[in-house]
C-alpha cells in the first residue's frame, strides 16, 4: 500500500542563499514503511535588489530560484538560492538590509511517496532543462497519470545585462507513451536576451493511489495597483475525489507557468510570483492569494506590472480518510 503526502515551507528571508527548508513527513510513515521516493517543486518566489548606487532599480544579469532536496529519515530538506545580480555589485537583499523591504524569499511544496517497496510511481526533481528543449524519456508506470511543475529557474544575460521587459518560466509534460514521458522547459525573456532552463518536479502516479488529488486552480486577477502589484481577487480548487468521510489534511501551491511583464522595457527593483498568507482548507475546496509583481520605483522612471502577466497555479491536497 503507498501514499502520497505533501507538506510546505518557505526560506525567512534572512539570506537569500543557502537557507534551509524542512518538510517533516514522520507523522505518516507506520511501522514497516518508508519515504520511498520524494520531490520539491517551487510555490513562490520574490527577489529585491540591494543596489551600491542611489537608485532602487538595476539591470537584469541573472535570475536564479533554486531548491535542492536531501532526505534525513521521515524529513525531507531543501537548500533554497535566490541569485539576482547585474554583475555590477548589485544583488538580492535579505529583510536585515532594510527591514521595510520586502524579503527575499522561495515559497516549495514537498512531496513524498511512502510505503514498503518499490512501486511504478515516480516523484522526482530534474534540473538545467535549457529553453526549449525536452528531457530524454523516462519510463512510468501503467495507466500513470503524469505530472511536471517547476523547481526552479536560472536566466542569465548573454551579453550585458539589461532592461526587461518580460519574464516567461514554465514546464509541460508529454503525454505517456508506451510507459514513457518526456518533460519540455521554457524559460524567456524579452527585454534583454538570456540563456535560460528550468528545474522541474515530476509526479506520475498509478490510479491505486487515492491519497492526494492535483486540480488546476481557478482564477481571478485584479487590476495591477502600481507598486503594490497584482493580486488575485479569487483563488480556489475543489478536490472531487477525496474519499467519503475524509478530509484535506495538507494543501499546498505548484506552479505550472509564471509570465510576468512590464509595459516597456526597463530596469527593475522587485519581481515576484508569490503566495500571500495560508491557504484556507473549507470542506473539500482548496483557496488563496496569490501576487505577482515587477516594478521600477525610481523617480522619472517609474514603470510597474502589465495586466498580461499571468500564472498557471494548482494546488495538490492530501486526503486523510475517516477517523484519522
Amino acid at each position: 500500500m503507498y501514499q502520497i503526502s505533501v507538506r510546505t515551507a518557505a526560506t525567512t528571508g534572512n539570506s537569500p542563499i543557502g537557507e534551509m527548508l524542512t518538510f517533516d513527513f514522520t507523522a505518516d510513515i507506520q511501522a514497516g514503511s518508508q519515504i520511498l521516493a520524494y520531490g520539491v517543486g517551487m510555490a513562490g518566489f520574490s527577489m529585491n535588489y540591494i543596489t551600491n548606487s542611489s537608485a532602487w532599480a538595476e539591470n537584469m544579469g541573472l535570475l536564479q530560484v533554486s531548491l535542492i532536496p536531501n532526505q534525513v529519515g521521515g524529513v525531507i530538506c531543501a537548500t533554497g538560492n535566490c541569485i539576482m545580480t547585474d554583475y555590477d555589485g548589485d544583488a538580492a537583499q535579505a529583510p536585515t538590509v532594510d527591514g521595510s523591504s520586502p524579503a527575499t524569499m522561495v515559497q516549495a511544496t514537498a512531496i513524498a511517496l511512502i510505503g514498503t517497496s518499490n512501486s511504478d510511481q515516480v516523484i522526482s526533481n530534474v534540473y538545467g532543462i535549457g529553453n526549449a528543449t525536452n528531457t530524454p524519456s523516462i519510463d512510468v508506470g501503467t495507466n500513470s497519470v503524469s505530472e511536471a511543475f517547476l523547481a526552479g529557474f536560472r536566466l542569465a544575460a548573454s551579453g550585458s545585462p539589461g532592461s526587461l521587459n518580460s519574464i516567461s518560466i514554465g514546464t509541460d509534460i508529454t503525454l505517456p507513451s508506451n510507459q514513457q514521458i518526456s518533460v519540455g522547459s521554457r524559460a524567456t525573456t524579452t527585454g534583454v536576451e538570456v540563456t535560460g532552463s528550468i528545474d522541474a518536479l515530476i509526479l506520475s502516479a498509478t490510479p491505486s493511489i487515492t491519497s492526494f488529488q492535483i486540480v488546476p486552480a481557478t482564477i481571478r486577477w485584479n487590476s495591477p495597483d502600481g507598486q503594490s502589484g497584482m493580486t488575485t481577487s479569487y483563488l480556489s480548487a475543489t478536490f472531487d475525489q477525496m474519499p467519503d468521510g475524509g478530509s484535506i489534511s495538507y494543501a499546498g501551491i505548484l506552479l505550472r507557468s509564471v509570465n510576468i511583464s512590464y509595459s516597456d522595457d526597463e530596469e527593475f527593483q522587485l519581481v515576484a510570483a508569490q503566495q500571500v498568507g495560508s491557504l484556507n482548507i473549507s470542506g473539500n475546496q482548496v483557496s488563496g492569494t496569490y501576487l505577482l509583481n515587477i516594478f521600477n520605483p525610481d523617480i522619472g522612471a517609474r514603470t510597474y506590472i502589465d495586466s498580461s502577466s499571468t500564472a498557471e497555479i494548482y494546488i495538490i491536497a492530501q486526503f486523510s480518510a475517516s477517523g484519522e
